[in-house]
């Protein structure tokens, strides 16, 4: 029998993590009958009720962890704490907040199950077949991160920032082993870690229904977002390089180098100016 830990890191979500996560818990364990699920919860920081709701889903669902602390550390924190915990031969990244059918979730698992050659699946909202709606303004995102993750590190996928990846237990090792990018690029970081372990990275379809209205893109998240891919690759360019076989290919990274960290360098003056001048508003 294998464990199937899924980490779902959760913040201001008290209005839906009990009835998500029951639906979703009933539904794994009707779907993989051999098999046990462990579920690991992670209060990010919320201010709202999302804890007592936590500790009503730990009384009622077996197998469940429960992480919590005061301060909204983001994803890549929760994660971290959430694989730190995880006793699983498969696991699963997964959003609390019900954006992705369960459904996609379960398929990802149970091909991982029947296929021994396959190490992480990731959902793509840009693979064939996939159904999102989502914003013009999220679409050009998709693209445009997609084209500077094929530039500068040279990743052989197209989507990267779909909150649902399953890999096996090796994968969650290179996590913790090597993800420094604490805030807006972890996903890049992450799967570019994988590639450079030589690790196969297999590309899903998926459905997804984000809440346009709500959204949380905003132009300054973008410049962080931006920031910290360029930082990322400053940070790894060197692991690109071993990969090198041609001088016309190691040439590559070191013009994108001369180009990468004078940007980035930029950046964070333009942030660092955009910090002072808001708390000034405040």
């Amino acid at each position: 029998m294998k464990i199937i830990s899924i980490i779902l890191p959760c913040y201001q979500e008290e209005k839906n993590i009990y009835k998500n996560t029951v639906m979703l818990y009933d539904f794994l364990t009707k779907k993989i009958l051999k098999h046990s699920i462990e579920l690991i919860l992670i209060n990010d920081g919320s201010t709202d009720k999302t804890w007592k709701e936590l500790k009503k889903i730990q009384k009622n669902i077996p197998n469940t962890k429960i992480i919590s602390y005061k301060t909204n550390r983001g994803k890549w924190y929760a994660v971290t704490q959430g694989l730190k915990k995880s006793r699983g031969n498969i696991i699963g990244l997964y959003d609390s907040d019900g954006d992705i059918p369960r459904e996609f979730l379960m398929r990802y698992i149970q091909r991982l199950l029947d296929n021994r050659n396959l190490d992480i699946i990731i959902g793509s909202k840009l693979a064939k077949w996939s159904k999102v709606e989502v914003s013009l303004k999220r679409k050009i995102m998709s693209h445009t991160n997609h084209m500077i993750n094929s530039i500068l590190f040279e990743l052989p996928i197209r989507d990267t920032q779909v909150w649902l990846k399953v890999f096996r237990k090796d994968i969650r090792d290179i996590f913790l082993e090597n993800v420094t990018t604490t805030w807006y690029a972890f996903d890049i970081d992450f799967l570019f870690h994988v590639h450079n372990a030589w690790y196969t990275i297999t590309e899903e379809n998926v459905s997804i229904q984000i809440d346009n209205q709500n959204s949380q893109v905003t132009p300054i998240r973008i410049v962080y977002f931006l920031r910290d891919i360029l930082l990322l690759f400053r940070k790894v360019n060197y692991k690109i390089l071993k990969r090198k076989i041609s001088l016309k290919s190691s040439s590559k990274i070191y013009i994108l180098r001369s180009i990468v960290i004078p940007t980035e360098k930029f950046l964070n003056i333009f942030l660092y100016i955009y910090k002072i001048l808001t708390s000034n508003n405040k």
